[in-house]
């Protein structure tokens, strides 16, 4: 069977228009692959943002409780004179 030009004509834009969609495939799994990574890397951070601010909390219970404790005493000691 023999094709005449505008059929070959198509049939190598429909070829290139394959190529076209797996190249854009290719390029959305990769993106879908740096948008994961992000995500585990965004929720790294959190994490991390989330121990340290849970120690920030403990701190400053701890520096209040210190202070509270210390006024108490100075408190009592000072109602003794």
């Amino acid at each position: 069977m023999t094709l005449n030009k505008t059929e070959q004509a198509l049939i190598n834009s429909l070829q290139s228009l394959q190529n076209g969609i797996e190249q854009l495939r290719l390029h959305n799994d990769q993106l879908r692959a740096k948008i994961l990574h992000n995500h585990v890397a965004i929720k790294l951070i959190a994490d991390h943002i989330g121990l340290n601010t849970q120690s920030l909390n403990a701190a400053v219970d701890k520096l209040i409780l210190d202070t509270t404790t210390r006024v108490d005493l100075e408190n009592l000691f000072n109602d003794d004179k």
